[in-house]
């Protein structure tokens, strides 16, 4: 089994506040359904956000999200 991590990393490096930046990213990511608003054990340890079926849009090869592992979601960290 193969394991894949990306970052998504602001341009700006610093925020005065990282839990705003945080939460309109978030609001962006489910408004687009890329990713489902509840939290959930989709991630390693920690709570995570699920792919969504809009992820399969934003990709350039949709048939390799892992939307069959239990393990597949996005985990934030500031």
């Amino acid at each position: 089994m193969i394991d894949y991590t990306i970052s998504l990393v602001p341009s700006v490096s610093r925020y005065a506040f990282a839990e705003i930046a945080v939460d309109d990213i978030l609001k962006w990511l489910v408004s687009k359904d890329i990713v489902k608003a509840e939290l959930s054990e989709c991630t390693l340890g920690n709570l995570g956000y699920a792919f969504s079926d809009g992820a399969q849009y934003i990709v350039l090869e949709p048939h390799f999200l892992p939307h069959q592992l239990d393990i597949n979601g996005l985990e934030i960290t500031t």
